[in-house]
């Protein structure tokens, strides 16, 4: 690894369960600058209240103002067409001054 290029783990297996969401993290500080890189999981037939409580959970311990936070990974909600899940989403992303960014493979 590069010397100006550190790393850690973020330990986030408290709030991972199959059911309802699996992520993981890591903090990597790149010169002068903070990176949090937070992979996330919602399988389509998860709990969404519960899955909204544990991703707001992991916000809360690793959400810093001197941190830019990536968020990717699959959470199993179309964005292509307004619901309540995508609101709700939004709305929590919101709360940590975060928002969505569609990508997609297909064109």
């Amino acid at each position: 690894m590069h010397d100006t290029i550190t790393s850690t783990n973020t330990d986030l297996s408290r709030y991972c369960n199959e059911f309802d969401l699996e992520a993981c993290a890591i903090k990597m500080r790149i010169s002068d600058t903070i990176f949090c890189i937070l992979c996330i999981y919602r399988p389509p037939t998860s709990n969404f209240s519960k899955f909204l409580c544990l991703l707001e959970s992991i916000l809360m311990q690793i959400y810093s103002n001197t941190t830019n936070l990536i968020i990717c990974g699959d959470m199993n909600i179309n964005y292509l067409k307004s619901s309540n899940y995508k609101i709700q989403l939004d709305c929590l992303l919101a709360s940590y001054n975060l928002s969505t960014k569609l990508t997609s493979l297909i064109e």
